[in-house]
């Protein structure tokens, strides 16, 4: 991960873009009349470190990215599950190879200097900065530390058409790449007029459009030049967004139609270009490890927040609902336990408050992770909570972030997350009800049936489901433990009731 973006690049497009041709690839897979439709995403990662009981501290340790769907999108979107695990593969390949150096480079430090503090790191992350039937757009942000002044971070994106999986260049969605790089380098330097001349005059004579680093968002293009490209370490990165509007004609329409309401993830402490501003989120970090306090900058002017916060990481999504903007935090705490603090994002940042909800995860094996969702439509976010009728389980079901910062659920019941399954240790009596909902009826399951709860209103009314396809529903009551069902301990009525601390 250690390596320049132009490596990165070049093996990601060696392994999924064989075949493009000088037509865009939207063009053969995407009808102009087609409206983009969303792609749910999730993102997550694996991890591994090496300890030093001599040390007391790691000596090494490594985060790579992951890019999954979930099993029903898989079989919408077959080519891109292929070209995802073809990601994850050489991603995964590239983090063990830099781990194994990195590893070494830090037992070589701890024989010259045994009192040197620092653990050696190595970690990328991906953000989705748009998923939708037009184009899957990630943001790949990675950073460590070896040893050294300083450490090093930087940014490199992963663009691929759903439809046929093939990973897509700038000039698969600009139309003039002469004029698109002219409006680059022109916006580039009345942003950052600090930047090195002679090596930015280079830089865009000497680097192909299809060697740049870029994102495709539903409001523009925006493109990346990390430290060194132009300018002294110091000067840090370059981010310069593009627009569509005012340059539709240097755009495919395939890109640019997008939705008018959008979701963009992107890395805490990394100063980023939304909306046309730049938003920063940063934290105060207790003696705990935890942040005390955030500060969320609009152009620089700090807007610090300090009441209710207590976090360990912080997740930030960017949202444009019709031209209303909101930044979500998912904040991590104890017991992973996840939350969501919603801002809303005008000449101040006006705090709107903590919810009971986070990002609804899935499972991957590969990953040996959780993988959450990218909160990239606003209209269908996929929101978990932890519930503890019949029993600790995560629930999720699809809500809506509205123009006005509301938040209100899309679906009637939460959905269970993951295999759960009781067994009845005597006769049950309950009622029946149907896919709707609806209650048709009483049923008795008798003693030994195994149920897998699937649906729950959170409050009383939790579904489940037979082997023979039956749904049994039972009323829980009592919020906390014990907790009955017709004034009988559910542990007396089911085997398998398991409760979280």
């Amino acid at each position: 991960m250690k390596k320049q973006i132009s490596i990165i690049s070049a093996v990601v497009t060696t392994a999924l873009i064989a075949g493009l041709t000088a037509i865009p690839v939207f063009a053969e897979t995407q009808e102009k009349d087609e409206t983009a439709a969303g792609i749910q995403v999730y993102t997550g990662f694996s991890f591994q470190q090496e300890w030093s009981e001599e040390a007391g501290r790691a000596l090494a340790q490594s985060v790579c990215p992951r890019a999954a769907l979930d099993d029903e999108t898989a079989a919408a979107w077959p080519e891109l599950e292929k070209a995802f695990a073809a990601l994850n593969e050489e991603k995964k390949k590239d983090a063990d190879e830099t781990y194994q150096t990195t590893l070494a480079d830090a037992k070589e430090r701890l024989l010259e200097d045994p009192e040197y503090p620092t653990t050696f790191t190595d970690s990328e992350s991906f953000c989705v900065v748009r998923a939708d039937s037009r184009i899957v757009s990630l943001l790949s942000v990675y950073n460590g530390y070896t040893g050294g002044a300083h450490g090093y971070e930087g940014f490199s994106g992963v663009n691929i058409d759903p439809a046929s999986g093939k990973t897509l260049t700038l000039s698969d969605v600009v139309t003039d790449s002469a004029a698109f790089t002219a409006l680059v380098k022109e916006e580039l330097l009345r942003l950052y007029p600090d930047v090195d001349k002679d090596l930015t005059d280079r830089y865009f004579e000497e680097t192909a459009i299809d060697d740049m680093i870029w994102t495709a968002a539903c409001d523009g293009v925006t493109c990346y030049f990390n430290a060194y490209t132009l300018g002294a370490y110091a000067l840090g990165y370059q981010i310069v967004p593009i627009p569509y509007a005012g340059n539709e004609a240097l755009f495919t329409e395939a890109v640019t139609d997008a939705p008018d309401s959008f979701g963009i993830e992107f890395p805490m402490r990394f100063p980023v270009k939304l909306g046309g501003r730049e938003i920063l989120v940063t934290g105060t970090p207790s003696k705990y490890g935890s942040y005390d306090s955030l500060s969320i900058y609009l152009d620089g002017e700090e807007n610090r927040f300090e009441d209710d916060i207590y976090t360990y990481a912080v997740h930030p999504t960017y949202f444009n609902i019709e031209g209303e903007e909101y930044l979500m935090l998912e904040y991590s705490e104890d017991n992973d336990y996840r939350c969501i603090d919603l801002y809303r994002l005008g000449e101040k940042v006006e705090r709107i408050g903590l919810e009971d909800l986070s990002r609804a995860g899935i499972y991957k094996e590969e990953m040996g992770n959780t993988a959450y969702a990218a909160l990239t439509d606003p209209a269908h976010l996929p929101l978990s909570k932890r519930t503890n009728l019949l029993g600790t389980a995560s629930i999720m079901r699809i809500s809506c972030l509205h123009k006005d910062g509301t938040i209100t659920p899309e679906e009637p019941y939460f959905r269970y997350i993951g295999t759960r399954v009781l067994t009845t240790n005597e006769d049950l009596t309950c009622k029946e009800a149907d896919e709707a909902g609806t209650v048709t009826g009483d049923l008795t399951v008798p003693a030994g049936t195994k149920l897998t709860p699937f649906r729950t209103d959170n409050e009383s009314i939790v579904d489940l489901r037979t082997d023979d396809g039956r749904i049994a529903r039972v009323e829980v009551a009592g919020g906390s433990y014990p907790q009955t069902i017709d004034g009988k301990d559910i542990s007396e009525i089911f085997d398998g009731v398991r409760f979280a601390g």
